[in-house]
C-alpha cells in the first residue's frame, strides 16, 4: 500500500480487499499523526497436506500494543501472555493475571484464522517434483550430473557429483577428471570453479567427479585440521575408483584438478605415496590413490611458513591448516596469525612435512601442470601472496631436479604448450 500510494497507483477494490497492511505514507509525512494500533497475527504457516486444522495454533502469536499472546504448544488452551514493554525478553507469562486480555486476543485470533481459510487455495495442489530454483540453476550451470549428491562417507559434506562422458561404455571406459574445489579449506562447494572445465572435459570423452569435503573448522579434534579435507579427498578418490564398472571408468587414467586449496590438495594426492591398504576389510580402502597427472591453478605448493616467507615476504596463509587461531585484538589478523604460525614452525614441522606438497616430491610422481594469473617475482612481495606464481616457480625447480615433467604457465611464461587448464587435462587423458 505504501509504494502504491507513493507512486500514485490506484488499487482496484477487488485487489485492495486482499492486501494485508496499510500505507505508511501518513506516518512518513508526519510522525505525530494519529496511528491507532491493531492486532498483528503471525503463524508458522507450514503443515502436511490436509492438516491445516491440526496446526491451527502451531507457533502462532497475536500482538496488540504492549501485549503479545503466544502459543507454542499447538493447543487451544496453551496461550501465554507477555507485556513486551516491561518484559521484552518474554520471561514472565502473565496469562493467569489478565484473563480478559487473553480472551479478547484469542477471539481475535479465531476470527483471523477463519478469515484466511478461503485463501488456502494451494492446499491440494501438487508442487513441482524439484525446487524450481534448483532446476533453473542447472540450466544455467550446464549438464546435470549423471549421479548427484553421491555419498562417499558418513558426514553430510562427504558427497560428490559425477558426470559420465557420453562416449563412455563398458567396452570403452572413460578417463576421469577428479575435481577438488578451492576456498581455503573453509568455503566453497563441489560446483565452485568447475563450470569452465566441465563441458570441455565431457566433450573430449572425459568423465568428471567433483567432490565436497569437510572444512578445517569441522575437524572436531583431528590434528592437524588440514588432515580432514586432504584425507576426505583421498577417500573420495578411492570411492570413485570403486565405481569403475558401474560408471564405466578407466581408472588407469585419472587427473586431479582444482584451484587454490583444491589445487594444494590435488598436489598432495599426486605426491603422496600410495594410500591403498591391500589387506583392509573395507574394499574402498583397498583402492589406489595414485594419479595419472595433476592440473592445478593458483596452487599453494608448500605449507611451510619459512618457505612461504622466503619466496614471498608478505605471505599470510596457512596457519589455519594447523590450528593457529586468529586473535581479535591483533590489528591485522592474517599477518598476526602467520607470525604465530612461523614462530610455531619447529613444533609443527612433522605435520608440515606430512601435509606440504613440496616436502613430498619424489622421482616417481606424476606429471604436473600449474597455472597462475600473475608473474613470479621471487623474494618480492606479491599483490596476491596466497596465489603467487612464486609457489609454482619453486615447485617446478624441485620437480625438475628429480625429472618429474612440469609445465608452469603464467603471463608471458616461456614454453607454454597448454594455455589453460582444460587443455592440459585433455592432453593428459586423451591420446
Amino acid at each position: 500500500p505504501t509504494l502504491c500510494e507513493l507512486a500514485g497507483v490506484k488499487v482496484p477494490k477487488t485487489v485492495d480487499k486482499k492486501i494485508e497492511g496499510r500505507s505508511l505514507l501518513p506516518l512518513l509525512m508526519n510522525q505525530n499523526v494519529d496511528w491507532p494500533d491493531r492486532p498483528l497475527v503471525t503463524h508458522q504457516g507450514r503443515w502436511d497436506r490436509g492438516r491445516a486444522a491440526e496446526n491451527k495454533y502451531k507457533n502462532c502469536r497475536i500482538r496488540e500494543g504492549k501485549w503479545n499472546l503466544v502459543n507454542t504448544k499447538n493447543k487451544t488452551d496453551a496461550w501465554e501472555l507477555y507485556d513486551i514493554d516491561s518484559d521484552p525478553s518474554e520471561e514472565h507469562d502473565l496469562a493467569s493475571e489478565h484473563h480478559d486480555v487473553v480472551r479478547r486476543l484469542a477471539a481475535t485470533y479465531e476470527q483471523w484464522w477463519e478469515s484466511v481459510q478461503p485463501d488456502l487455495v494451494n492446499e491440494a495442489i501438487d508442487g513441482p517434483p524439484e525446487n524450481p530454483f534448483k532446476t533453473a540453476y542447472w540450466k544455467q550451470f550446464g549438464p546435470r550430473p549423471t549421479h548427484e549428491d553421491v555419498s562417499y562417507g558418513k558426514h553430510p559434506k562427504q558427497k560428490l557429483h559425477f558426470w559420465k562422458a557420453p562416449s563412455a561404455t563398458a567396452e570403452n571406459p572413460a578417463p576421469l577428471l577428479f575435481f577438488i574445489h578451492g576456498g581455503g579449506w573453509s568455503a566453497g562447494n563441489r560446483l565452485s570453479g568447475l563450470s569452465q572445465n566441465l563441458q570441455p572435459a565431457l566433450e573430449a570423452g572425459i568423465s568428471v567427479a567433483s567432490i565436497e569435503y569437510r572444512f578445517v573448522d569441522e575437524a572436531k579434534g583431528v590434528e592437524p585440521p588440514v588432515k580432514v579435507p586432504l584425507t576426505d579427498a583421498a577417500r573420495a578418490l578411492q570411492f570413485v575408483r570403486s565405481k569403475k564398472a558401474a560408471w564405466h571408468l578407466d581408472t588407469n587414467r585419472i587427473v586431479a584438478a582444482g584451484g587454490s586449496a583444491g589445487a594444494c590438495t590435488s598436489l598432495w594426492l599426486a605426491f603422496h605415496d600410495e594410500m591403498a591398504d591391500p589387506i583392509s576389510d573395507d574394499p574402498i580402502a583397498r583402492e589406489s590413490t595414485r594419479l595419472t597427472a595433476v592440473a592445478v591453478s593458483g596452487a599453494q605448493t608448500t605449507l611451510d611458513p619459512k618457505q612461504m616467507k622466503e619466496w614471498t615476504p608478505n605471505s599470510h596463509y596457512g596457519g589455519h591448516a594447523f590450528g593457529i587461531p586468529t586473535i581479535a585484538s591483533e590489528g591485522d589478523r592474517r599477518s598476526g596469525r602467520f607470525t604465530r604460525f612461523l614462530e610455531s614452525r619447529e613444533s609443527l614441522l612433522p605435520w608440515i612435512q606430512e601435509y606440504s606438497p613440496y616436502a613430498l616430491v619424489t622421482a616417481d610422481d606424476p606429471p604436473v601442470y600449474m597455472l597462475y594469473n600473475n608473474k613470479p617475482a621471487l623474494g618480492h612481495e606479491a599483490k596476491d601472496p596466497t596465489h603467487s606464481a612464486n609457489f609454482g616457480v619453486k615447485l617446478k625447480e624441485r620437480l625438475d631436479a628429480v625429472q618429474v615433467p612440469c609445465e608452469l604457465v603464467y603471463p608471458d611464461a616461456p614454453n607454454v604448450q597448454h594455455p589453460n587448464l582444460s587443455d592440459a587435462v585433455i592432453n593428459f587423458l586423451v591420446p
